[in-house]
């Protein structure tokens, strides 16, 4: 059996260990918090799948905000989060990648645009990826669309301290 060495590694792994450790630790946190809130709100198995499967790793608080809201105003609608999000076809990060292509070619849609910028560099698009296919809209959805899609992620990217231009 071989014996155990202490290794000395030229950095130090402890700040990324406990960064890892807190950020597991922030979504059993908000895994628990939406099966209270969702108990309190008398929501649908339907409701609390979408909620589960949206919040933690896609939008986080955010997410969580959606669904209490909506559960509180419109008890019947039905998530279909849980449904998509789950299937095996895509990643997170290509879904969300998608999702904003289509929420700025509809153009109709800013608020939930605005989410979702938020929630594809959540799950790891990179913020290049984001103007990329914001950019790419133009040629399908026209130039405005891409133009209030691309003042969208300008306030989200302020928000999340990230600089424009890009490099």
């Amino acid at each position: 059996m071989p014996r155990s060495r202490n290794v000395r590694l030229p950095f130090d792994l402890s700040g990324f260990v406990d960064e890892l450790l807190r950020h597991f630790q922030g979504i059993i946190d908000l895994d628990a918090q939406i099966s209270h809130r969702a108990l309190d709100l008398r929501v649908t198995k339907e409701q609390l799948r979408g909620a589960q499967i949206l919040c933690p790793p896609v939008d986080g608080l955010a997410g969580l905000q959606v669904v209490e809201s909506l559960a509180k105003s419109f008890p019947d609608f039905e998530f279909p989060f849980g449904d998509i999000y789950t299937r095996k076809g895509l990643g997170l990060r290509e879904r969300e990648l998608a999702t904003v292509a289509a929420l700025c070619a509809l153009g109709n849609a800013l608020p939930q645009l605005r989410m979702h910028v938020h929630a594809a560099l959540h799950v790891g698009c990179k913020p290049g990826e984001v103007v990329e296919v914001v950019m790419q809209m133009a040629v399908y959805a026209g130039f405005p669309a891409a133009l209030n899609g691309l003042a969208v992620v300008r306030e989200v990217f302020a928000e999340a301290g990230i600089q424009l231009p890009l490099d």
